[in-house]
This record gives structure tokens, sequence and C-alpha cells, in this order.
């Protein structure tokens, strides 16, 4: 956001995109480099590929494998398969987070689809009607309204983290969810701008947080074996929403 207030009405929405388009290009390079997983290698019995995988790890962080350094498989460990997943020990915790990552997403994306429209045309919350919109260039205010807004991700980001250790997962997800309930319910009624304002900024600080406390929970739930798993079966149903 505080790129398009100073970037976006002086080199125009096209060169904006492709500004934005750089840090792909630097994670794109990073993942080829980035090694495969020892443990994957190990469980999938390509044990020459994860000691060269750990040697590789090692040299990035300037360390050295002692010279008698042996892989050992644990017993009856497995990669993970999503039949465990949903077996009947953890079919429950997989179909929470599943859904809790699914609603996630789905408000997250409707706050940054609603948020330009919401500041640009002076939204005030209650309206019956949506507002008329023309093509027009967006105002400098409204791109340092949003700027203000989004900046919630960076203190919710925190707070979740801090929240979390001391909190407790259960009760700062309650905290988040309670937040971003009476935001959007106040939202039903305008009283100014700055009020309107203020409501959204807690709207997106609160999925934030929520997303935070989840992330940091879904690793706890789920044993080493099909933590991986579970994780993705979270993240492909939150990608949906």
């Amino acid at each position: 956001s505080l790129s398009a207030y100073f970037l976006l009405n002086r080199i125009g929405w096209r060169w904006f995109i492709v500004f934005n388009s750089v840090p792909l290009i630097i994670c794109f390079i990073l993942i080829l480099l980035v090694p495969e997983s020892p443990r994957y290698l190990l469980v999938s019995k390509k044990h020459r590929e994860a000691k060269e995988a750990l040697q590789t790890m090692a040299k990035w962080n300037n360390k050295e494998l002692p010279g008698n350094f042996v892989l050992q498989e644990v017993e009856e460990e497995t990669i993970g398969s999503y039949s465990e997943v949903f077996a009947d020990q953890y079919r429950k915790e997989t179909i929470l987070l599943a859904t809790t990552g699914f609603n996630e997403l789905f408000i997250l994306f409707g706050i940054i689809v609603f948020l330009p429209l919401a500041l640009s045309s002076g939204f005030c919350g209650g309206d019956l009607k949506p507002p008329i919109q023309n093509c027009v260039k967006i105002k400098q205010s409204s791109l340092l309204d949003l700027s203000i807004v989004t900046s919630s991700g960076i203190f919710a980001s925190l707070v979740g983290l801090i929240s979390a250790v001391y909190l407790g997962r259960k009760l700062s997800w309650r905290i988040s969810s309670v937040i971003g309930l009476l935001s959007a319910a106040f939202l039903i009624k305008c009283i100014n701008m700055t009020f309107t304002k203020a409501l959204l900024f807690l709207l997106k600080f609160s999925f934030i947080y929520h997303n935070v406390v989840t992330i940091i929970l879904l690793p706890e739930t789920f044993p080493t074996t099909i933590r991986n798993t579970a994780f993705s079966v979270s993240n492909s149903t939150a990608k949906l929403g």
C-alpha cells in the first residue's frame, strides 16, 4: 500500500504492477536454489540425496558436518498420507483448521477488493446502494488511507505472536474473532468516515491476527509424520476461499 501511495499515480498502474512483480523473480530464483527436504528424502529411502541436501544447508550456514555423520531412519516413519490426516484421531482438527483457513482467506480477499472502493468512494457504512464509480484517477489521500488501514497487518502479526505466547492459542483465537465480529457489525451503522476507517483497520487487523495464531497452532496439532500433509490440506482449502 505504501508503494501505491508513492508510485501508482506517478508511473501508472502497468509499471506499478511490473515494480511489484520484482520480488516474484527473486522468489523464483531462490526456489530453484533451495534443496529438497532431507527428512522427505530419508523417508523416501534416498539416503545419498538426503546427505547432500544437509551438506548444502551446512555450507550455506558456514558449518561442516562431522566426518562420521550418518543418517538414520526413524523406525516405521512414513511420508504421511491424506488418509492419516482424515483418520478418526485427527479428522476433527483437520476439518476445523481447513474451515478456518477457508473463512480467513475468503474474508481477507473480500476486504482487499472492498477497501480501495470504500476509501475512494467515501463509503461510510450502512449504505444500501453501492456507490456509483467512474473511471477516475485515485486521489493521493485515498491511497494514504489505504496504506494506513492495511498497515494493521504489521501490528496484527506482532500482536498475534506475542498473544499466542502469553495468552495461549485458544484465547488468542477467541479475541481475534470477537474483534472481527464487532468491527463488521458496527460497519452497518454510518457515523463518520474516521470511524469507518478505524473499523476497517480493526477488521483487517483481526483476521491477520487470527491467521498468525492459526499458523502457530497448526504444526502443534499434528505429529511430525503428517504435519506437512495436514498443512497442505489446510492451505489448499484456504486458497479455495
